[in-house]
């Protein structure tokens, strides 16, 4: 019921702003030019893609870590294969959407054809992910890759484009998510036991941090550092990369690499405007959405190292969990795998164990 009032309301002020340009003699779309509609023609008209994205400019611009390599390689890639005609402007650093809701409303509205959101941010919207979200379910890169490039991978962006009413493109890869928090050096659940943290805002991993005992806060990350620095929140849970990207060793000293999920993000564009594209542009975003999901893979396991290292420098403390630790981490989060599983069904819970190959 909440996922279908969250897109009613979307919806119902998508419609309204439509209602609104057209009473006034305009269209929908916010450059004041007519909305795009169906090709049909199979006519080619050169276009221009707005793409929304939390993730820094700075990050975009090193090219360093495997969300900045997909982002730059699906550009790269698009405006090649589509021989110029798909242009594409990339707004980091939230300048067009702060947050999940305006980064979907955005997208449906037509106020920028194309963003990206992590998986666990869909939470409000969909259930689609929830299988990629589980704590502690994939034990390595590749676990986790059999998942997204199987059926049931599949799956899920089909779920999310008839729950949502976007077109999703495809799955890019950041890692594995660690906690950091600015007490102390974290070795057991126990040690979280009331530490105020921040996660999305996603049932699955919201359960995870209060089976861990946590003290849960939902934020979106354009308010984490601040929140951080004021002490609002003592901890946060993200992939390296994002943990030096967003420079939150500046307001936290420890980190644990608990390794509790793995974060993909999803590429996903207006649906209108999708469908107004020919069909060789639209052979051109597969191109696009194939070739950025493998050099963004490509560079997982060296990007873990390098940003660990550069943490290490800024002056963060690292704690790697023993086989015990780990363990215990593993068995407090037991109670969230029997809710997934309820919520998924014994049969699509049985797939996604096939999908992994579990």
């Amino acid at each position: 019921m909440k996922n279908y009032f969250k897109r009613s309301l979307l919806l119902f002020c998508a419609s309204t702003i439509l209602l609104t340009f057209v009473a006034c003699g305009g269209t929908s779309n916010t450059t004041g030019t007519t909305a795009p509609t169906a090709n049909t023609s199979g006519e080619e008209k050169a276009v221009t893609v707005r793409w929304a994205t939390s993730v820094s400019q700075n990050e975009i611009d090193s090219n360093k870590t495997p969300t900045a390599i997909t982002i730059n390689t699906w550009v790269k890639t698009v405006e090649e294969a589509s021989k110029g005609t798909i242009n594409v402007e990339v707004f980091g650093g939230s300048q067009l959407a702060n947050g999940t809701d305006d980064t979907i409303s955005g997208v449906l509205n037509g106020a920028f054809e194309m963003a990206q959101i992590n998986t666990g941010s869909w939470g409000d919207y969909t259930n689609a992910f929830a299988a990629l979200n589980v704590p502690y379910l994939y034990t390595d890169f590749s676990e986790v890759h059999k998942v997204m490039d199987s059926d049931f991978g599949k799956s899920m962006l089909d779920q999310v484009k008839k729950d949502v009413g976007v077109v999703p493109l495809c799955y890019g890869d950041i890692g594995y998510r660690h906690i950091t928090n600015s007490k102390g050096i974290i070795k057991s659940p126990a040690d979280l036991a009331g530490l105020k943290i921040r996660t999305m805002t996603d049932s699955v991993q919201i359960s995870a941090m209060n089976d861990l005992g946590a003290a849960v806060t939902p934020l979106a990350i354009s308010e984490l550092f601040s929140a951080l620095q004021q002490k609002l929140v003592d901890a946060q849970e993200n992939p390296l990369s994002t943990i030096y990207a967003q420079k939150y060793y500046e307001v936290q000293k420890f980190c644990t690499l608990t390794k509790h999920s793995y974060t993909t993000t999803i590429l996903f564009m207006n649906e209108q405007f999708f469908n107004s594209l020919s069909d060789s542009q639209k052979v051109a975003i597969e191109t696009a959405n194939d070739t950025a999901t493998k050099a963004g893979r490509a560079v997982l396991e060296s990007s873990e190292k390098e940003n660990k290292q550069k943490l290490e420098t800024a002056g963060m403390q690292f704690y790697e969990l023993s086989d015990s630790e780990m363990a215990a981490f593993q068995n407090s989060v037991k109670p969230t795998w029997e809710k997934v599983k309820s919520a998924m069904g014994e049969q699509k819970w049985n797939e996604l164990m096939s999908a992994i190959g579990k």
